[in-house]
């Protein structure tokens, strides 16, 4: 840390950092954007949907490749296709 900067510090731990702003992501914070996403995503990430993710969860469930979520979604949804 540069002198004079101390103020500027960002705590490593998130339980001691101060809450961020509504308008600012935090991906470890999921209860902060859990229903805002699943609201945005509702119409395709629907009950059925969810339902089959739990009843068979795909092996390998990533965040940079949701080719998994695709698959899923058509399978259940096959009308997306068209």
């Amino acid at each position: 840390m540069q002198p004079g900067c101390e103020d500027r510090e960002v705590a490593e731990s998130l339980t001691i950092r101060p809450a961020p702003h509504d308008d600012v992501f935090c991906f470890p914070l999921v209860e902060t954007w859990r229903y805002r996403v699943c609201r945005m995503l509702a119409d395709i990430v629907t009950e059925d949907v969810r339902a089959a993710f739990v009843a068979n969860p795909s092996e390998y469930v990533v965040s940079d490749d949701l080719g998994w979520l695709d698959d899923l979604v058509f399978e259940v949804t096959p009308n997306l296709n068209s």
